[in-house]
């Protein structure tokens, strides 16, 4: 076996038998080394520590003494192990104060003298907070959020899978023409409905189409009537952000020829999408019809 492949792995019972055994029969450590597989330094270490009080290798007084300086495993969490730690957070959380800003506070130069090289991370806090000791006496109301519970963050989503037959937006031709559409959609919270904006960057244009539902199906709808009342020919492309509202964007490659492009995975357009646009203008309660 690769010397590098036994790196930090603990040498085992059957191992320090071999060495003990070789060692009986005059052989170096280099060449039991290469036999076993292990790097001459490992059983150099090996022969050094656990020879016991003779000069003599031992297998199984090598992993007795191996177990006796092992240290015993870690129960509870820091803060409960060290009283002082626990009283400072308890105070600091019934304050007001977040798990990061304690966390910070610990590794600073403003921490207490009491404890000064005691460090804490956040995440240390939170479990603390809802899993150990602190999650007595309502400690866990005690922080901004109010949170009883502790809330399991989700993942990211991937880059839109739902969206097949991407065409990337910087294959989209330069030529500075008018035809050249950029659509997107801005919703409202408490409303059904989302409003489509196709912007036309040349002309400076923006054409809006409300759609009564949040569906991937609106957003077609609305693209087939803004190429319906345009002049004919005239929209030459369209481009996609990656939201799942272009998921239909084939319709318009079938009905009307028209090519369609998306910008990077979780990326804009490059510059001021017509959603951003949009909000600049409309206010959240603005009423839309």
């Amino acid at each position: 076996m690769n010397p590098k492949r036994m790196r930090g792995i603990e040498i085992s019972c059957p191992e320090r038998q071999f060495l003990e055994l070789h060692l009986l029969g005059k052989w170096g450590l280099r060449r039991i080394a290469r036999e076993m597989g292990r790097d001459h330094s490992v059983l150099s270490r090996e022969a050094g520590r656990n020879c016991g009080g003779g000069r003599r290798y031992r297998a199984e007084e090598a992993r007795r003494l191996a177990e006796r300086r092992r240290p015993a495993p870690r129960t509870g969490s820091r803060i409960d192990r060290n009283s002082e730690l626990a009283a400072w957070v308890e105070g600091r959380l019934r304050a007001g104060w977040s798990p990061e800003k304690i966390a910070g506070r610990t590794a600073s130069k403003l921490a207490p003298k009491e404890l000064r090289g005691v460090t804490v991370g956040h995440e240390t806090v939170y479990r603390w907070l809802y899993r150990r000791g602190g999650r007595y006496g309502g400690l866990p109301s005690c922080p901004w959020t109010g949170r009883r519970r502790r809330r399991a963050r989700k993942p990211r989503r991937p880059g839109c899978p739902q969206v097949r037959g991407r065409t990337p937006l910087a294959l989209r031709p330069a030529d500075g023409l008018p035809g050249h559409l950029e659509t997107d959609s801005t919703a409202w919270h408490g409303r059904k409905g989302l409003l489509s904006a196709q912007v036309d960057r040349a002309l400076l244009v923006c054409r809006l189409r409300w759609c009564p539902d949040r569906t991937a199906e609106e957003t077609p709808h609305a693209l087939r009537r803004t190429a319906e009342t345009l002049p004919h020919r005239f929209v030459r492309s369209v481009a996609f952000d990656n939201g799942s509202e272009g998921s239909r964007h084939g319709v318009l490659g079938e009905e009307y020829g028209i090519p369609t492009y998306f910008c990077l995975p979780r990326k804009s357009l490059g510059y001021l999408t017509p959603n951003e646009a949009l909000h600049q203008y409309l206010s959240s309660g603005a009423l839309v019809a």
